[in-house]
């Protein structure tokens, strides 16, 4: 993947809340870098039947810097923003289970190691913090997100 190409396609938790301004669709980002379509809709179609439909997630109110992420050459080594937890369901079994998908599935990508919301890109802004924790609920999303601006991602599908 290279660096003006994005993160491939994805699986995200899109947010169903508007408190956090971005340029981007709000979610949390659970796999990325998966070079196909048909892959991630493979991923995604399994997924469907091992989580629930909605979820439900609590977003820290202290920014931060997500350095090393994903990868070395990750394209936005800058990223920053704010990380999560789940509350209705447990985070290391759904990260578990998308890798032992992914596995048996024979795809290669990208999983989120700890839950995080991407608030910007580029420098860090460290005095934009929330003044709350913020909970929210959310779905599970197919993204498109080889565009390098992520204003230009976009969700290929719903649960």
């Amino acid at each position: 993947m290279s660096c003006s190409s994005g993160y491939g396609y994805g699986i995200w938790l899109k947010l169903k809340h508007d408190r956090i301004c971005t340029d981007h669709i709000s979610h949390i980002t659970l796999v990325c870098n998966v070079s196909t379509e048909k892959e991630i809709r493979n991923l995604y179609n399994s997924l469907k039947t091992k989580l629930p439909d909605a979820l439900r997630v609590k977003i820290h109110p202290s920014s931060t810097i997500f350095e090393d992420v994903y990868s070395e050459n990750d394209p936005y080594p800058r990223a920053w923003g704010f990380y999560c937890d789940t509350i209705n369901y447990d985070a290391e079994l759904m990260i578990s289970q998308i890798e032992k998908l992914m596995h048996s599935l024979s795809i290669t990508g990208s999983v989120s190691k700890k839950l995080h919301t991407t608030i910007g890109y580029t420098e860090w802004n460290n005095k934009y913090n929330l003044r709350e924790t913020i909970e929210t609920d959310c779905k599970i999303v197919m993204a498109d997100i080889r565009k390098y601006d992520s204003a230009q991602w976009s969700i290929v599908t719903e649960k």
